[in-house]
């Protein structure tokens, strides 16, 4: 069986490849809300190369559906303070 991971800094590079065009080294409009900021598909993109990374480094089941789960509540909040932000706009 193979050793966890402890105390190792882990590198990847799929946000860059999947959020930068290679012909003009700035970041895919499909995936921007304005000129600095992700959209929605932009960072759902970033957040499953993540958890995906999380997934692979971490073997053991339970710290995997901890993270998952934690994944999940971390956009719920983000979600509902984006319309409470949205909200206080339209007030």
């Amino acid at each position: 069986m193979e050793e966890p991971l402890q105390n190792a800094d882990v590198y990847f590079i799929e946000n860059f490849d999947d959020v930068l065009d290679p012909v003009t080294q700035k970041a895919k409009s499909i995936l921007m809300r304005n000129d600095t900021h992700l959209n929605l598909a932009g960072r759902r993109l970033v957040a499953s190369n993540f958890a995906d990374q999380i997934v692979a480094v971490i073997r053991e089941p339970s710290t995997v559906q901890l993270v998952a789960v934690s994944l999940v509540t971390l956009l719920f909040y983000r979600k509902r303070a984006a319309r409470s932000k949205q909200d206080r706009r339209v007030s």
